[in-house]
């Protein structure tokens, strides 16, 4: 006889692999558990988060990236490393950071942030130009999700995004509608 299930339990079993077994009654814990923190366990996982399930993501290495993170050149021979821009006071003022450097903070719970009264995202720097003319495609979503994190953290903080062109396509456009209700873009 087969194992039975349902609801949110696991029936009982008296039949397994031809030998008779009795099974004992166990209830359904209903969390996933991702295994290796690449581009696709991060991807998988976020992607179950958001369907309400709790996650265990579980990577051998001490960070998230995987393979990705030995990447230093496009499939063109762009350079990927974290561009570090020489301008919009980078360098000469601790509140200038890149989105890296942001994302530490918000991976840490930095509670400096509680008290930011004005963020402001500046997309392209140092990209969609004569030298530089690529675009990620990964940028404008990760804004949208800072900025809506950021507001997360402290409702009252105004946040702003300048940006040449906004580029989310399929269910991220639903996420920006979200941001571009709390937050202030401008083109």
């Amino acid at each position: 006889m087969p194992c039975s299930f349902s609801g949110s339990h696991i029936g009982d079993c008296h039949y397994i692999g031809g030998n008779l077994h009795t099974v004992k009654r166990m209830e359904l814990v209903r969390t996933a558990l991702v295994i290796g923190g690449g581009v696709a366990g991060m991807v998988a996982a976020r992607s179950l988060a958001d369907l309400g399930y709790p996650v265990h993501l579980v990577e051998r290495d001490a960070k998230l990236g995987g393979k990705a993170r030995r990447l230093s050149k496009t499939w063109r021979g762009e350079d990927i490393r974290e561009f570090q821009p020489e301008d919009h006071l980078f360098g000469h003022d601790p509140r200038v950071m890149t989105h890296q450097q942001l994302d530490e903070r918000l991976a840490g719970c930095d509670p400096a942030l509680r008290d930011i009264q004005s963020a402001v995202f500046i997309q392209c720097v140092g990209s969609r130009e004569p030298e530089r003319p690529s675009c990620s495609r990964v940028r404008c979503t990760h804004t949208v999700e800072s900025a809506l994190e950021l507001k997360h953290i402290n409702p009252a903080m105004d946040v702003y995004v300048l940006y040449r062109d906004l580029r989310t396509c399929g269910e991220r456009e639903l996420l920006c509608h979200q941001a571009k209700l709390k937050s202030a873009y401008v083109k």
